[in-house]
């Protein structure tokens, strides 16, 4: 192989593919392993919440989670330090956010916001929300306006924590007349884009999660048609037969 390597050489200019490219090509093919996505997932939420390995232990001991959970933090302290180590002095995002929260936290940035607004509130993480506490922080009179769903709440994966949002007076509540936490919730509970026999169904699917909040669910209108059809398929049919109904529609 080396000889014919040499032969070559004078020949080809050589280009390899970058380990990003590749994974990132695997990654489109879906043939990542379960456990490196668990991995992944940990570590964008470990940077996120800002926590240590330390910190991860004790709450892993507090929940009685076993070994299962000390093993697996054996196992990420080397891909964290290796990922680290591949940064080479750079940062990444959730380096970027929780520096700028270090920089409003110590004063290096100086707030001129008198309001904050935030749409998708439901996908905060808490590196996100430190920062956004940091620029309340600084001014008593700033007031935050949040927009978000818990039912929508979909990102876990990349770090949000809905929690933020459940327990929203809580974390970014005001202080007036001795009580603190205080804030003011509206609700949106009308729907435009769904019909009862959709927005009920739905509303009843939801809250079989006992962590979702409770909501009233105003349709956009009312109709006497099905309007949910349960289709069965198989692994090898699943394609075709939504592309079948598409086409009926």
């Amino acid at each position: 192989m080396d000889a014919l390597a040499e032969k070559v050489a004078p020949h080809v200019t050589l280009n390899p593919r970058p380990p990003e490219a590749l994974f990132d090509r695997v990654m489109e093919m879906n043939d990542i392993d379960g456990f490196v996505q668990l991995l992944a997932n940990f570590l964008r939420n470990y940077k996120s919440g800002g926590y240590t390995l330390e910190h991860c232990a004790q709450k892993a001991d507090t929940a009685k989670l076993g070994k299962r959970a000390q093993l697996f933090l054996t196992i990420f302290r080397p891909v964290f330090e290796a990922y680290e180590e591949s940064l080479k002095g750079r940062i990444d995002f959730e380096d970027m956010v929780l520096r700028a929260a270090q920089h409003v936290e110590s004063g290096r940035y100086k707030s001129p916001f008198g309001h904050i607004l935030i749409d998708e509130f439901q996908d905060i993480s808490r590196s996100r929300a430190r920062l956004v506490k940091a620029l309340l922080g600084q001014k008593h009179d700033t007031r935050l306006f949040a927009v978000g769903d818990d039912w929508q709440s979909i990102y876990r994966f990349a770090g949000s924590d809905i929690h933020l949002m459940r327990n929203f007076g809580a974390e970014f509540g005001g202080n007036f007349d001795g009580q603190s936490g205080v804030h003011r919730t509206v609700d949106l509970g009308r729907t435009f884009r769904s019909v009862d026999k959709i927005a009920f169904a739905a509303r009843k699917f939801i809250l079989k999660n006992p962590t979702q909040l409770t909501k009233t669910v105003i349709p956009a209108g009312t109709t006497n048609a099905p309007a949910i059809k349960v289709i069965p398929t198989f692994k090898h049919d699943g394609d075709m037969k939504l592309e079948n109904k598409l086409s009926a529609l």
